[in-house]
């Protein structure tokens, strides 16, 4: 007889029983400069699955005149992660809209629309918004006729002062206006769209329970991460961002994973 289990050991449900606490996503992008190849943390999640999987080529033998299944072998195996992500930044949106190489220097023409009131000093109004970049339109409070520029009124592109024209017709004698104009937005990261057909690098995700004293962590050594579908804009709810993370082979191994007690 083989032999039997000697008892029954208690499990540690206390412990042991996982409620996730604390979840983390990390990526290396391998597909961008050598220089800014490092870890990052893709931020709040609303889920995260991880799903491994396996193709067996089996055979059966039928020596005794039954097929029985004889031998089995791995023929294929994956690991993917799916996850939904809720921080929106230049990187994530990246990952979501298979984005090229990030660029810092971008500039944005950026509409505004707003109605000033008088300056303490009086005569000159003052935009929220600097420096202005074009397509400026004033109007006269409750008046929807633009005023002209240079003769109906002037204005000082770096600071936003608007003052009055020179003729008659100006804004001196007005209390509020509004204004329509763009700001040039710099140092906005600047993605071309499609510029990139697959992202790949070390992901690794984190997870603390809810008693904090368990840690698993789960590592691959190398992996694409793609889109996984439609980015999602609600008008009153949360942005979210869909990825999916294949592993992939790197030196022969996939990756491990990590299990600590009594963190």
């Amino acid at each position: 007889m083989a032999d039997m289990v000697a008892g029954f050991p208690t499990p540690n449900l206390s412990r042991n029983t996982s409620i996730a606490h604390g979840v983390k996503l990390f990526f290396k992008d391998e597909t961008v400069a050598v220089s800014n190849q490092k870890w990052r943390d893709l931020g709040d999640l609303s889920d995260l699955t991880c799903t491994p999987a396996a193709e067996f080529l089996e055979h059966f033998s039928v020596h005794d005149g039954k097929n029985a299944l004889a031998k089995r072998i791995m023929n294929s195996r994956s690991l993917t992660i799916d996850a939904t992500l809720n921080e929106i930044n230049g990187d994530n949106l990246r990952l979501a809209l298979y984005g090229g190489a990030p660029d810092d220097t971008g500039t944005i023409n950026y509409p505004f629309s707003e109605v000033l009131s008088e300056d303490a000093a009086g005569d000159t109004f003052t935009l929220s918004n600097i420096p202005v970049a074009s397509s400026v339109v004033v109007y006269l409070e409750g008046d929807e006729t633009a005023l002209t520029a240079v003769t109906g009124y002037a204005i000082n592109e770096s600071t936003g002062v608007i003052s009055a024209g020179s003729t008659a017709a100006t804004i001196e004698d007005a209390t509020k206006i509004r204004v329509d104009y763009t700001v040039a937005l710099t140092a906005a990261t600047k993605t071309e769209l499609f510029g990139e057909t697959n992202y790949h690098g070390g992901v690794q995700f984190h997870i603390l329970n809810n008693e904090g004293g368990v840690l698993q962590i789960m590592e691959l050594d190398d992996a694409l991460v793609t889109p996984s579908g439609p980015m999602n804009i609600p008008v009153d709810g949360l942005q979210s961002l869909p990825i999916t993370i294949t592993s992939l082979v790197k030196n022969g191994l996939i990756g491990r994973s990590y299990f600590k007690t009594d963190v």
